[in-house]
């Protein structure tokens, strides 16, 4: 019982340095994690069958350290390893912030397919009229997709008026993010 609580112990210190690592990243430029760190940290999250907030915490905080594949990967597991927390305020709150993300992120690399089924997640999501934030993001997105991959101009009125609706709420930060987000892509 001890060697398994000691181990244990162990792997979390492991994961925890990587994950400090990947933050010192962000902050400085200079990278201090190896593939090999992924690697690991990705084996751990493969080896938890149910999610819970450790493990969705853990990946949210380092995915954008891994290749898109991996990414990926993990992504899929975690919309399949979370399906007992989908009613959970909390959870549900950072599933759909990580799907959103994802979906956001597929679109600006135009990897489209993977982008369509992140689509389809977040419509299985069925955000509650008291969802607004994530319904907001969530139609951004969508027009986002519309712009980016076929042009459209009505799309790109639809994401300012998302932004405007921040506005009008009083979130200038959120607004500030999107405009930002939106002339990186015009």
């Amino acid at each position: 019982m001890l060697y398994t609580q000691q181990n244990i112990t162990d792997k979390n210190k492991k994961l925890s340095n990587i994950l400090i690592q990947i933050c010192l990243y962000d902050l400085s430029g200079e990278k201090l994690y190896t593939e090999e760190d992924i690697r690991y940290l990705s084996d751990y999250l493969l080896s938890i069958d149910d999610w819970g907030m450790y493990e969705l915490l853990l990946f949210s905080n380092s995915m954008k350290a891994m290749n898109h594949q991996t990414r990926m990967i993990l992504l899929k597991e975690m919309n399949r390893r979370t399906d007992l927390y989908t009613n959970i305020p909390k959870y549900r709150r950072i599933i759909a912030s990580m799907n959103v993300n994802a979906y956001i992120y597929c679109i600006e690399f135009e990897e489209w397919i993977d982008a369509q089924y992140f689509e389809k997640q977040l419509e299985l999501a069925y955000f509650q009229e008291a969802e607004i934030y994530e319904r907001l993001v969530f139609k951004y997105a969508k027009n986002f997709y519309k712009f980016k991959k076929f042009q459209d101009q009505k799309a790109l009125l639809e994401m300012k008026k998302c932004i405007e609706l921040f506005q009008f709420v009083d979130s200038e930060n959120l607004a500030e993010n999107f405009i930002e987000h939106l002339n990186k892509h015009l």
